[in-house]
């Protein structure tokens, strides 16, 4: 993948990521929020973000941490989908009221979101 990114080979680097993906579903969270976040900053096609946002959801599966949460969001905010956006980080409130965690950028953002929808 590195070969790919020096060479400014974008499509083949985001195939590369989700080849990578469904031959190997990975686990950690934090892994899955990097590479779903990397593809949504490389590109603004609209089958590309819905893949990464399909992996970014895999995230907060396994880890309940705000990034996960706030980077699923932001690729449903690419794809000008303010209810799923919405109803991720709703999602991730509850988790953090429920764990007793202060996720104050999903607050912020919810906030935000309630105006657009």
């Amino acid at each position: 993948m590195n070969e790919l990114i020096r060479k400014n080979d974008t499509t083949n680097y985001i195939n590369s990521i989700f080849s990578y993906f469904s031959k190997f579903p990975s686990s950690n969270g934090y892994l899955i929020t990097n590479l779903s976040q990397s593809v949504a900053d490389l590109t603004t096609d609209t089958v590309y973000l819905k893949k990464s946002l399909e992996i970014a959801e895999r995230s907060y599966l396994f880890m309940q941490d705000e990034k996960c949460y706030l980077n699923a969001a932001d690729i449903a905010i690419k794809l000008n989908n303010y209810k799923k956006a919405y109803a991720i980080l709703l999602e991730g409130q509850e988790y953090g009221m429920k764990e007793k965690r202060k996720f104050y950028k999903i607050n912020e953002l919810i906030i935000q979101l309630k105006q657009k929808i």
